[in-house]
């Protein structure tokens, strides 16, 4: 694979990868809201969220892929 076909790939891995993120957090925050957490957004959602679930630090749920955080998100 030429050089610039595999920068192309990589890029589009790494768009993919953060409109996935951005969409988990929407929909944290969605699920905050419902919850009575009126204030969180964006990763902080996601900090409460798994902190009620699994106990979970920030630390923590900083350090998960993006593939974790989807398959953590979707046994809520």
């Amino acid at each position: 694979m030429p050089e610039t076909d595999l920068h192309e790939a990589q890029k589009k891995l790494l768009v993919t990868d953060a409109e996935l993120r951005a969409n988990l957090y929407k929909t944290a925050e969605v699920l905050t809201k419902k919850r009575g957490w009126e204030d969180a957004s964006g990763i902080e959602a996601l900090y409460l969220i798994f902190a009620e679930k699994y106990g979970w630090t920030p630390s923590q749920v900083r350090h998960l892929t993006t593939d974790e955080l989807h398959l953590f998100f979707q046994t809520l």
